[in-house]
């Protein structure tokens, strides 16, 4: 039974990236849920996630019925700009953002992460945000008069997921607000380019930090948070000073780049404390108890990668 499970997991975002239409990517995405919940209980236990299954399967389940049900009124009918069909793009696109976490509705992430497996959590921070991402835009592209709401929610989810993040006192939590703030980034990425990359470099992040937690390297573990915190040299720096300068010659208004800015500083300060705490609070890493050449090895792919990202946009 896992082993079919499994295989959903990994069909579920290679559908949505090869589909076209929004009902194929609707169902792409329904797949990965179906075959993730039962393992959230199998792998994580029953007493420790069984609650925090339910919470995840009753939003999702929520959010993909309203998705379903908009979507059909909205891509049905001519594309006019009629009262009725704004207020259904603005319900479609309120299940989206449910479905990733945003503000305001990324009251259920905290609670879910903070009580799941680390593969749970990658798997729902990562290729499970795939679809909500590639319709957002999707919807950004054809009805540009959303895009200052969405530009407002992401630099909102942004300050939010950096604030809770200084209240959280467990690895999880800490993830699960990083999310957040990372999702207020992916948003704002699908106005102003340059989302797939930030994904990709983001889930890399993430990646390498489970690996490493799951592994036991503290060391490692303190590298992937600089990672994700954004600071040079490492990749996720380069993907928000695109992102950034993208914003500028766009004309953002000034109060809403300050709140990027804001939220930068502030997401520093926790993504600092859980680097000390793995890298500083920990005994003395000695190198010999990693594989041969991993420490090398991963310190190199962060940041050669980041390094490299800067002449990306010569190519």
């Amino acid at each position: 039974m896992s082993l079919g499970m499994i295989f959903m997991l990994i069909m579920s975002p290679l559908l949505a990236l090869s589909s076209s239409g929004w009902v194929a990517m609707w169902a792409s995405l329904e797949v990965g849920m179906m075959g993730l919940v039962p393992l959230m209980f199998i792998w994580g236990g029953l007493f420790l996630s069984g609650e925090s299954c339910m919470k995840y399967f009753v939003v999702q389940a929520f959010a993909s019925g309203l998705l379903l049900f908009t979507g059909l009124l909205i891509f049905s009918e001519p594309p006019t700009y009629s009262t009725g069909l704004e207020v259904m793009m603005v319900i479609f696109l309120a299940s989206l953002l449910l479905k990733m976490g945003v503000f305001p509705f990324h009251f259920w992430v905290v609670p879910v992460i903070s009580f799941i497996g680390d593969l749970q959590i990658l798997y729902i921070l990562g290729p499970m945000k795939i679809v909500p991402l590639k319709l957002t835009s999707l919807v950004v592209d054809l009805y540009g008069g959303v895009e200052l709401v969405m530009v407002v929610l992401s630099v909102c989810s942004m300050v939010i997921g950096s604030v809770i993040g200084n209240s959280c006192y467990s690895v999880r939590g800490m993830l699960g607000a990083s999310s957040i703030s990372h999702s207020g980034w992916l948003l704002m990425s699908c106005m102003y380019g340059c989302l797939w990359i930030y994904f990709i470099l983001y889930v890399f992040s993430l990646s390498q930090f489970v690996v490493s937690h799951l592994w036991g390297y503290s060391f490692l573990c303190g590298l992937s948070i600089l990672s994700m915190s954004g600071l040079p040299p490492f990749v996720l720096f380069y993907a928000k000073i695109s992102l950034l300068m993208s914003m500028l010659t766009s004309g953002v208004y000034l109060v809403l780049f300050i709140g990027v800015m804001l939220s930068l500083v502030i997401s520093l300060n926790f993504y600092l404390k859980y680097f000390f705490l793995f890298s500083l609070a920990s005994p003395t890493p000695n190198v010999n108890q990693y594989p041969k050449g991993s420490v090398m090895l991963f310190v190199f792919s962060y940041c050669l990668l980041g390094s490299a990202l800067p002449f990306y946009s010569f190519f």
